[in-house]
């Protein structure tokens, strides 16, 4: 579909800027550690912030050589993270009537922002392809992958799938863990209980998230054009098939 090809390239080309301005943030960090520069916000990505960068490393100007070509590393790199920060900015409004459009129902679960829903739907693909929401959770990294011999049933970490879905689901759980009283949370409370350790809990919320996630997305984007293909010139609307094993979540 064309509208969700065009949110996953914002989605990417924003994911691409965030990590430019990482890198300048730490060359800025860098210099002004050289330049002994130590009481630094904790976030250098605000305009306020960087200008007091700016304005405190403009007094070791003429100090040295080596501090001067410092001040200059640390006002190029101000500039960058200002620069691409109004870029990402831009890009995060693009990205709202997209997903308002396309699943809105995404952005009443908690922890799904526009960016994160964005994520979702770009990266989601066609869902004629899922059968289900096991399958979808397979696509996504989110499924333990069976890696029995013999007697012996065991299960492995999955460090396949599309990696940006499975990097939103991980922002979801982190999100829903944090909140006190929610499902999210008991659900994890629950598993700890067991004698899971945190990450085993938080790989097992990402596959139930990835269930609910499959649902919404299946339930918005098959009234639009997604279809599956029969033969020349035939086509049939796509509906989800659920199985006994993967029921609706209600988060």
């Amino acid at each position: 579909m064309d509208e969700q090809e065009a949110l996953r390239l914002l989605y990417d080309r924003r994911d691409r800027l965030v990590r430019t301005r990482t890198e300048a943030i730490n060359r800025l960090r860098g210099a002004a550690l050289r330049l002994d520069l130590h009481d630094l916000p904790t976030k250098l990505v605000g305009r306020a912030a960087l200008q007091t960068v700016r304005r405190t490393s403009a007094s070791f100007r003429g100090a040295s050589y080596t501090a001067d070509a410092l001040v200059d590393e640390i006002e190029e790199a101000a500039a960058d993270v200002g620069r691409l920060g109004e870029r990402i900015a831009a890009i995060g409004k693009q990205l709202v009537p997209f997903v308002e459009r396309l699943a809105p129902s995404l952005l009443a679960l908690r922890g799904v922002s526009s960016v994160v829903a964005a994520g979702l739907i770009g990266h989601a693909g066609l869902l004629n392809n899922c059968r289900n929401a096991a399958a979808f959770a397979m696509r996504a990294g989110a499924a333990p992958v069976p890696c029995s011999s013999g007697p012996n049933q065991a299960v492995r970490v999955n460090t396949g799938g599309d990696r940006q879905l499975n990097r939103c689901l991980h922002t979801i759980a982190i999100v829903q863990v944090r909140a006190p009283s929610h499902a999210g949370r008991i659900y994890h409370d629950r598993k700890r209980a067991e004698g899971k350790t945190h990450r085993q809990t938080l790989r097992s919320l990402k596959r139930q998230l990835a269930t609910v996630v499959f649902y919404r997305l299946a339930t918005t984007l098959r009234t639009r054009s997604t279809r599956k293909i029969c033969g020349p010139g035939l086509t049939k609307p796509f509906s989800p098939s659920p199985s006994k094993a993967d029921p609706p979540s209600r988060h």
